[in-house]
């Protein structure tokens, strides 16, 4: 089983992990720091970022960041810093883009970032070379397997898609009567959960990267298609899918549940999840 992450920094709400082929690897943004770390959850190399994005094989991290004008007082919002590094942290272009970005994708040739106005802009090299406006905030971004760009929009009244992937899988946040998600995918339907996103706006997901393993968290329990997986007993906060099905996802630390505010606490549960020869996934957890 290709080892699954066990990251001491993915305890924060926003946090985010995005394994590699190779599964010695993994990517990472937390507290406005991007990245990549090994195995062991050292950090092998570090840049100011918010939001990562990488291919199914993990051959490349492109990373979004706010861009200010620090020389202004107060600094000025100047929009988007978007770049993309090789896996071994060395820099292969950088634009800035004018929108507040809330998503992004890529695969390793082109970057494509949504923002809370609507738009979305694809850049190649440094450059837009496309760019699209939407009607409503751009919540999630995927290439398909095919090489288009799956969007997700919505808003908080009429519900949003927070979640989208390569494979088609996807998932949405409605609310009427009681929040709830739908999640939708190729080989099972849509299924309704009731609980709605918490404690993150982006909801823990992950799917291999031939596309058999989808698998997500609904508050503390994390699902395989629509087989209850695990019970956990913290709300899980991040979920990563390797390329062979291979699971690995963090808890939030105790009181993180109510909105990720202060510092995280000392307690904090990973878990490990893989599949046996039957292709069943399995899982362990590890205090």
């Amino acid at each position: 089983m290709i080892p699954a992450l066990l990251l001491a920094l993915a305890v924060a709400a926003h946090a985010a992990v995005l394994p590699t082929e190779a599964g010695d690897m993994f990517y990472f943004s937390f507290g406005g720091v991007a990245g990549a770390v090994d195995a062991f959850g050292r950090v092998l190399w570090s840049v100011p970022g918010q939001l990562i994005a990488s291919d199914p094989m993990g051959s490349c991290l492109a990373v979004a960041s706010a861009a200010y004008n620090q020389s202004a007082s107060p600094p000025a919002f100047l929009g988007t810093a978007v770049s993309l590094y090789t896996p071994d942290g060395r820099l292969l272009w950088s634009a800035v883009v004018k929108l507040n970005a809330t998503a992004l994708a890529t695969d390793c040739v082109s970057v494509a970032v949504g923002g809370q106005n609507g738009e979305v802009a694809v850049l190649k090299d440094g450059a837009v070379v496309k760019a699209v406006n939407y009607t409503a905030p751009v919540y999630a971004l995927a290439y398909r397997t095919d090489g288009t760009l799956a969007v997700g929009t919505g808003g908080p009244l009429t519900g949003f898609t927070a979640y989208v992937d390569r494979c088609g899988d996807s998932i949405t946040a409605l609310k009427t009567d009681a929040p709830y998600l739908i999640v939708s995918s190729p080989r099972f339907g849509s299924v309704k959960y009731m609980g709605g996103l918490a404690p993150q706006l982006r909801p823990p997901a992950g799917v291999s990267e031939d596309c058999r393993t989808f698998a997500y968290a609904v508050y503390d329990v994390i699902y395989n298609g629509t087989s209850p997986l695990v019970k956990l007993p913290e709300p899980v906060i991040s979920l990563a899918a390797s390329g062979d099905g291979s699971l690995g996802g963090t808890e939030a630390a105790e009181g993180e549940a109510a909105g990720g505010a202060g510092t995280p606490r000392e307690r904090r549960r990973d878990a490990e999840y893989g599949t046996d020869a039957t292709g069943i996934l399995t899982a362990e957890a590890a205090s």
